[in-house]
């Protein structure tokens, strides 16, 4: 791409332009006071789950996933001219009526206890409990809207219903919800025992931060065998005192030794050791939030797939950055509405001229969040006059002037124009620096 030249492409390129590039910006217990702060304020939809009521009314939820469905799918009808199934029929409101139906849960009780689950494979909440995609162009399989957001394996969820056809849970999430394929989750028998699964103490875990760790294969535990863990997962070591002298027939050797999530037959939650090479790129506790780790994690991704909602085992815009700061600890409200209303250090500059916006990015570090309507990027900083930003990109007016589906984690500059003719500084509207309150 023009001006990208492929020093500019490694991380250090920016990292090393900050002022003590390795320093600490927020330690552990600054970054548990903002994910506090997100979660207090009901207006970032994040949510801290073990607040979560232990009952509801599933009669009255059954009505409330019917007004949701309805929501998405007008949603859903507005987002093109024509929208399409994958067999390439059109869609109007009345396709979506048999759906509709499966919403509504068979055991629906006026008071009823929630389930508590742990995700056991990477997965998506999906808009409806459904498989069928919904298109806005017949053949363009790479981008469904049916799917809403990407959770990690480990991740905990409260489980409020299961569709008719008994194949998806409605869930709640910390930063998102939706309907959940049921084959991903793994029910704990009480909220005692899901808390102790994923609310682990930052010295006992292990992050990852490589794009894509797959776990090593192995005929003797089928359930660790090429397990995907996304960026962002966070497992628990195993201790010393717990750790097997062989995990699936290896010695633990040169290997973290790591507590994986497994559904049992019967869909309840069960656990595997399974072993982590010391090589890939993961870290014991969360990853120290600096420069220089803030920019390596983010290339960790450059040229990877664009996937929407999650799709594609890979990241949309708000899910890539979302995933890159999960990597220190910090929780990130879903999408770029709500992230704009985060309780954290940020400038509103949708009435600033673009001189203004510059003036304010001359002063801001790497790993600050730019946001506009419908797009977020990461900041990495200035060279000869530009200024350079790393995202997942779905759409945009590059690398020849015309509108191209890039679909791809790229570095380009805020001078790259959009179909309006403004730039993206233009577009600019909120500056958000999140590890700061």
């Amino acid at each position: 791409m023009e001006y990208i030249s492929r020093e500019m492409c490694e991380p250090a390129f920016w990292y090393q332009k900050q002022i003590n590039p390795g320093a600490v910006l927020a330690d552990y217990d600054q970054i548990k006071d903002i994910n506090r702060l997100i979660a207090e304020d009901p207006d970032t939809g994040v949510r801290d789950l073990k607040k979560e009521p232990e009952t509801y009314d599933g009669a009255e939820f059954n009505k409330e996933l019917l007004r949701i469905a309805e929501d998405n799918i007008d949603w859903y009808l507005a987002q093109a001219k024509t929208m399409y199934t994958d067999g390439g029929e059109t869609l109007n409101k009345d396709s979506f009526e048999n759906i509709v139906r499966n919403t509504q849960s068979r055991m629906a009780e006026s008071r009823q206890p929630v389930q508590y689950g742990i995700v056991t494979n990477r997965t998506s909440f999906r808009g409806l409990p459904t498989d069928m995609m919904i298109l806005d162009e017949k053949t363009d399989y790479n981008f469904d809207y049916l799917y809403s957001g990407s959770i990690n394996v480990n991740e905990p969820l409260i489980i409020k219903s299961l569709s008719a056809d008994g194949i998806y849970y409605y869930a709640i999430g910390i930063n998102c919800e939706g309907w959940v394929p049921k084959e991903d989750v793994a029910v704990c028998s009480d909220k005692k025992s899901w808390q102790r699964v994923w609310d682990i103490d930052p010295a006992d875990v292990l992050v990852i931060y490589e794009d894509k760790l797959i776990t090593e294969t192995t005929r003797v535990d089928k359930e660790i065998s090429n397990r995907l863990l996304g960026m962002g997962t966070v497992l628990e070591k195993v201790s010393k005192e717990e750790c097997s002298s062989t995990v699936s027939n290896r010695v633990p050797i040169f290997n973290h030794v790591v507590w994986i999530p497994i559904r049992k037959e019967d869909g309840s939650y069960g656990r595997s050791m399974a072993l982590i090479p010391f090589h890939k790129k993961v870290s014991e506790g969360y990853l120290p939030l600096s420069y220089k780790n803030i920019a390596e994690v983010a290339f960790n991704m450059l040229g990877n797939t664009y996937g929407w909602g999650g799709m594609l085992d890979s990241n949309d815009c708000s899910g890539y950055i979302s995933d890159i700061y999960r990597c220190f600890g910090l929780r990130l409200a879903k999408n770029t509405s709500f992230q704009s209303k985060m309780l954290v250090k940020k400038y509103d500059v949708k009435d600033s001229s673009s001189e203004e916006k510059k003036a304010f990015l001359d002063k801001l570090p790497l790993g600050t969040i730019l946001v506009w309507s419908g797009h977020e990027v990461l900041y990495l900083g200035k060279r000869d006059g530009r200024y350079y930003v790393i995202n997942s990109i779905s759409s945009a007016v590059i690398p020849d002037g015309k509108l191209n589906k890039v679909r791809n984690v790229i570095i380009n500059s805020l001078d790259v124009k959009r179909v309006s003719g403004d730039t993206w500084l233009d577009a600019v509207e909120t500056i958000l620096v999140p590890y700061i309150i």
